[in-house]
């Protein structure tokens, strides 16, 4: 239901609405960093560093980093998004994004952020002839490329085949494949 029914139906039972004006006695500023705690290497790191305030918007000063590394040192007023788009070595990589301000809470004016940067997994891709999406593959995936699907498949996340007739794929290796499919890959 919207406002206006229960305004009717209170008035209808005769009842009272009553409502707050709630003001904050303190001001204060808090800092967040939104973005995702997993990227695959090479790829672009975009994260959003959000500083929110309560009350009167006052004057801080934002500074983040990367390991260590100052990224952002800026001055700004009210609530602000700073977005950052980073390329990150594999490994983990600490993020802190502190606000300097003199407000109630002291506590949130400092967040931290773990990033995982993951090796490039492993595809194979199989196909008689060199195969167009390999080329648009190859920024996120570490391809292995054969003519025929091998006995051994467990190195691989992934398996990518590209225009081989079903003729070429005997019964082992079509068994290879379900059984790839079959554990989860």
């Amino acid at each position: 239901r919207d406002l206006s029914d229960i305004i009717i139906l209170a008035s209808n039972l005769n009842a009272t609405i009553n409502s707050l004006n709630m003001v904050p006695d303190k001001l204060d500023s808090l800092v967040t960093i939104e973005g995702s705690s997993e990227e695959i290497i090479g790829s672009d790191v975009n994260i959003k560093v959000k500083v929110e305030q309560v009350g009167k918007a006052q004057s801080y000063n934002l500074k983040v980093d990367i390991d260590g590394s100052l990224l952002l040192d800026q001055t700004a007023i009210g609530n602000n998004e700073f977005p950052i788009t980073q390329k990150l070595g594999e490994g983990y990589h600490r993020v802190t994004a502190k606000i300097a301000i003199d407000d109630y809470f002291a506590q949130n004016n400092v967040y931290y952020k773990s990033i995982n940067i993951l090796p490039k997994p492993k595809i194979l891709l199989v196909s008689k002839t060199p195969a167009v999406i390999q080329t648009a593959l190859a920024n996120l995936y570490d391809i292995t490329f054969a003519t025929e699907v091998p006995d051994d498949v467990k190195a691989y996340s992934a398996i990518i085949i590209d225009n081989l007739p079903i003729a070429d794929l005997s019964l082992r290796k079509t068994e290879i494949l379900v059984n790839f499919v079959t554990d989860g890959n």
